[in-house]
This record gives C-alpha cells, sequence and structure tokens, in this order.
C-alpha cells in the first residue's frame, strides 16, 4: 500500500518511527530487523516491532528477508522510499531538534 502524504504525515508523527527511520538513514543500517533496531535504541523489542511492522504496511520499509532464529521469525527490512524520500527527509529535519530534546 502506498500512503498519501497526510497518512504518512500522521506516521510519522511518532518519535520512535522517527528514530527507526533515521537509524537507516543516518547509515546506522542498510538492513535491519527489530531485534537489531531495539539494541540500538535500548527499546523493548514489542515496542520497536509494533512500528516496524506499521512503517512497513505503510511501504516506508521494505521486507527482504526472513530467517528462522530459535524457532521464531526474524524479518529483515530494508528502507524504500522511492519517491517519498524528500518528504519523509522533511518530516524528520523539522523535527530533529525536538527528538534530540527528548
Amino acid at each position: 500500500m502506498t500512503p498519501d502524504t497526510p497518512e504518512l504525515i500522521a506516521a510519522l508523527n511518532h518519535p520512535l518511527r522517527r528514530r527507526i527511520l533515521r537509524a537507516y538513514l543516518d547509515g546506522r543500517f542498510q538492513t535491519a530487523s527489530a531485534t537489531l533496531l531495539a539494541a540500538e535504541m535500548e527499546m523493548p523489542l514489542g515496542n520497536v516491532a509494533y512500528h516496524v511492522k506499521t512503517l512497513s504496511r505503510l511501504g516506508v520499509l521494505e521486507l527482504v528477508r526472513r530467517e528462522k532464529v530459535r524457532g521464531a521469525e526474524e524479518r529483515f527490512y530494508v528502507i524504500g522510499l522511492d519517491d517519498r524520500a524528500d518528504c519523509v527527509r522533511g518530516i524528520l529535519e523539522a523535527c530533529r531538534e525536538t527528538d534530540d530534546a527528548a
């Protein structure tokens, strides 16, 4: 599903989703799972996984592979912004000062 701009802006209203996207855009990750992102951000896996799924549903993150890990399936994502990259970067930059202060 490709979100229209209002839906994308609403999704990026959450600070954890912005942190997830910054981890990709700042070059810390090219491919990552919710487990890797949670460890990087020192956040609970459940919280991060929920927001990764939301970003994936919107097409901002794209599932690229699945791996079996201790009986569970770990999903790995890449950033998938295409023509929305400038919009997302603008939102992230506009929110950076607020996010850094938190």
